[in-house]
């Protein structure tokens, strides 16, 4: 427009200075009268180049405007038009214009007098909306600037105008003010359709000032129209969490950091409600925004009954754990006892065909109790640090008499680049191994069961593993596949079927998958066998494991004990239990009783070192009596193992809140409750790390690692070793040397030596010699394996006559160095040896 503006001043400014120059000499041609002819000849000339001149650069100035200029006589006829105005209006030439007057191509023709009317008042029409015909016979809308030819008498000649097409500026604002009418009704309707609605509806712009709100939030919110538009959104509650959020909210939405809404549930009016802020980006720009306010009361108030519900049924479920359970342990218990005492053969085996029965029994009552916790949704994983492959291997032991009953093949193959030490729930991890295995076991005639595991995929805090098992028994049908995970569900549900089970341990190993953030499916063939396949996600330990004294060197004589449960038979074993090992139990019935007797005890000089406290008793539970005794000021116990007969939500945590150190489910293994005791009356909690829980997976875990010693100079051999022994779940010290090896066996006990026979200072021959000369004294005698690259014929012989009782030559595998370390194990005698630091 600014180039048009300047195109349009240049040619008005070239014909002013043409008039000027022209009029100069027409006036000094008409003052030289006196001049020679030869003079005025000269004279004439001049005027005439000045005005070829200045016609040549009005010309050239006048077709190369970008505006469109029309000049024409008095009388209107068009005398010269520029190239942009024959553009303009769709012509080719001039010819096509000659000898039409200008009113002709006036779409209205009112236009010519009000311009002629102009045009005598003042001289000159400026901004004068004129429409004009095209060739194609559409209007134009254009606005002009039309000024007046005059001769040097001041008489009008003619008329110049230059004009712009301001088509599309007019159809512009007419659509604006199309859109503005619509926008107008939009609002309208707008409006209209949030006074209807069933919730409170604000809007508010950028600044958050409320710009409506419908009845609903004005009669919830006690206020008028007036009150309420022009206030800021959050002056109309005093939450103070609320108000935070939605000035951050407007920060966030304003600078483009969020563009998504945000919900929120609160309580507001009197009522519950679901308070959501919706941002309006129009064009990407942040217009404002909506929020809805949703009367959620009755669904809150549906949620509370149905967790009302949940619980009820929670405690009726932990009631019958209780009440199922605690015969169940009196029936195992005074079995496991009667077992340990002289029989016949007949009378043992009838004992023997009950405590199968009663496990069996045990086992379809976990079942049912498990499901039933889940469809409360009271069931939670306990996470704890165990080993993968003492897992497998314990779960597989567990059921190869079942399969070789069958005359079945069982195996199990973990892939070696997994690591043995994980974090997770162990004991449902075999939970759903035992269903899986069981029912291929159930289901398999001939042939063989295989496990597999190998990793699906491994992050920086978790790997997820992929389990498999596969079987060679009758298969699946294909309509079968899809029901077979759903609770109460079986291949042949028929009264005749020839397999048994209450079919709902793929119910319960389904949910549990689930919980460890996996899947499990299944893969079949009638006729060719079954694979189940399920993926679980487990994380990696934060802390060393719990070690378990070896009990050949630990006693329990006289460790004072207080065992508090109401039931009397359960009582009665683990005080016969308990004195079997040396202790000395004192039991009672009460929770009260309880308390004072602790205090008594204290008061004779005679405390307790420990407490076994049941969970479910009257007047006051396991977890109350334990807070009750660490608040006394006359208690000092600070070991409490907890027996519980249905774990719920949140035990494990409120253990660790008490600072219970053991957790137990019962029936409880005489076994495992004695290794709970050992890791319980050892344990000392690191003050940086949080105390680990000792439950029945910990103690098995335990059992099997081993503290193994590496004598080993080179560095690079150090870490590979500690790699490999680590991933098999042992824990593993250093010894840069043989010196340095027989320092650290006088502060520290290990279960195995890996000694290097080449070494500086002490190789491992004379390390080695060193160890056996005083194990001659003390009657010991720990296992210790050559680790050289010493491979040579004789070199093993050398390490042997040394008093190694193994040899493996580098570089060393896992798998050969795992078989050396249990194959030496297995040959000599099991060390008597103690916690480090102990």
């Amino acid at each position: 427009m600014q180039d048009q503006e300047k195109s349009r001043d240049q040619l008005i400014a070239e014909l002013n200075e043409i008039r000027i120059q022209v009029s100069n000499l027409e006036a000094s041609l008409a003052a030289s009268s006196a001049q020679s002819s030869s003079e005025k000849d000269e004279k004439i000339r001049n005027l005439k180049t000045i005005v070829a001149q200045g016609e040549q650069r009005f010309r050239l100035l006048f077709e190369n405007s970008l505006d469109a200029v029309v000049i024409t006589d008095t009388k209107g006829k068009i005398l010269e038009c520029n190239g942009s105005f024959l553009k303009l209006l769709g012509y080719s030439t001039k010819e096509e214009l000659a000898q039409k007057r200008i009113a002709e191509i006036f779409c209205d023709p009112e236009d010519g007098p009000k311009m002629r009317r102009e045009l005598e008042s003042k001289g000159f029409a400026e901004n004068f909306e004129i429409k004009l015909w095209a060739k194609d016979g559409h209007c134009l809308d254009t606005v002009h600037a039309i000024s007046v030819f005059k001769d040097s008498n001041g008489a009008t000649i003619g008329y110049q105008g230059i004009l712009h097409d301001i088509s599309s500026k007019k159809r512009t604002e007419q659509e604006l003010e199309e859109a503005l009418k619509s926008t107008a009704a939009e609002t309208e309707k707008l409006r209209s359709m949030i006074e209807g609605m069933e919730e409170g509806i604000v809007l508010a712009d950028t600044s958050g000032l409320i710009t409506e709100a419908n009845s609903w939030f004005l009669k919830r919110a006690s206020l008028d129209r007036d009150q309420l538009l022009g206030k800021h959104i959050w002056n109309f509650h005093t939450d103070v969490e609320i108000l935070t959020k939605l000035k951050c909210l407007f920060s966030e939405y304003g600078e483009k950091k969020r563009t998504k809404p945000l919900t929120m549930n609160r309580e507001m009016f009197g009522l519950h409600v679901c308070l959501r802020v919706q941002p309006i980006f129009v064009n990407g720009a942040f217009q404002g925004i909506i929020l809805n306010v949703v009367d959620i009361t009755d669904q809150v108030i549906a949620r509370l009954a149905a967790e009302c519900a949940n619980e009820a049924k929670s405690q009726f479920l932990a009631n019958m754990s209780h009440e199922i359970r605690t015969p169940m342990n009196g029936i195992i218990g005074m079995t496991e006892l009667a077992l340990g005492t002289e029989l016949t053969s007949e009378q043992k085996e009838y004992l023997d065909s009950v405590k199968i029965s009663a496990e069996a029994l045990l086992s379809l009552i976990n079942d049912i109790l498990d499901f039933s916790k889940m469809e409360a949704g009271k069931f939670e994983l306990i996470t704890t640090d165990f080993s993968l492959r003492d897992c497998v291997d314990n779960t597989m032991s567990t059921m190869a008499v079942q399969a070789h009953s069958k005359k079945l093949e069982l195996a199990y193959d973990i892939v070696p680049d997994i690591p043995d030490n994980l974090s997770g729930d162990p004991g449902r991890l075999r939970q759903i191994l035992v269903n899986l295995v069981g029912n291929s076991i159930k289901f398999t005639a001939k042939g063989e069961v295989v496990v597999r595991v190998a990793t699906e995929m491994e992050g920086h805090d978790f790997i997820e593993l992929h389990f498999s098992v596969s079987d060679t028994g009758i298969g699946i049908h294909e309509d079968k596949l899809a029901s077979i995970f759903r609770a109460f569900e079986q291949v042949d549900g028929s009264t005749t079927r020839e397999f048994g089970g209450s079919g709902l341990g793929l119910a319960i190993s389904s949910q549990l998958v689930e919980m460890m953030n996996g899947r499990i499916w299944v893969e079949s063939e009638i006729g060719h066998g079954s694979i189940f396949h399920f993926i679980a996600r487990f994380g990696f330990p934060v802390q060393p494991a719990l070690r378990v004294i070896p009990r050949g060197r630990v006693t329990l004589d006289g460790v004072r004990v207080l065992v508090v449960d109401d039931n009397a038979t359960n009582r009665r074993i683990l005080e016969e239990t308990l004195r079997s090992w040396g202790m000395l139990p004192t039991s009672v019935a009460e929770s009260t009783v309880a308390i004072d007797t602790i205090i008594s005890a204290n008061n004779r000089g005679a405390p307790f070192s420990l407490a076994l406290l049941d969970f479910m008793m009257p007047e006051m539970n396991g977890f109350e009596l334990a807070e009750a005794i660490s608040c006394h000021k006359g208690s000092n116990l600070e070991k409490i193992v907890m027996l519980t007969s249905g774990g719920q939500r949140g035990d494990a945590a409120k253990c660790r809140e008490l600072g219970i150190a053991a957790y137990l489910m019962k029936p409880i293994k005489q076994s495992d409750l004695l290794d709970a005791i050992l890791m319980t009356l050892q344990k000392t909690p690191d003050s940086d790390l949080p105390p680990s829980l000792i439950t029945r997976h910990s103690v098995r875990e335990a059992r099997k690692r081993l503290d193994i010693l590496v004598a080993e100079d080179n560095v690079v051999n150090q870490k590979l070793a500690v790699k490999i022994l680590e991933k098999m779940g042992h824990v593993v010290t250093v010894a840069s040397n043989g010196k340095v090896a027989l320092d650290i066996l006088e502060t520290g006990t290990f279960q195995i030596v890996l000694m290097d026979v080449q070494m500086p200072e002490m190789d491992g021959f004379d390390a080695t010699r060193a160890i056996r000369d005083k194990e001659k004294i003390t009657g010991e005698h720990i296992p210790i394996v050559a680790m050289t690259a010493h491979a040579m014929i004789g070199d093993k012989e050398k390490c042997l006559n040394a008093g190694m009782d193994g040899y493996i030559s580098k570089p060393i595998s896992s798998k050969e160095l795992e078989k050396v370390i249990y194959t030496v194990l297995n040959s000599v005698e099991t060390p008597t040896l103690r916690l480090k630091g102990s």
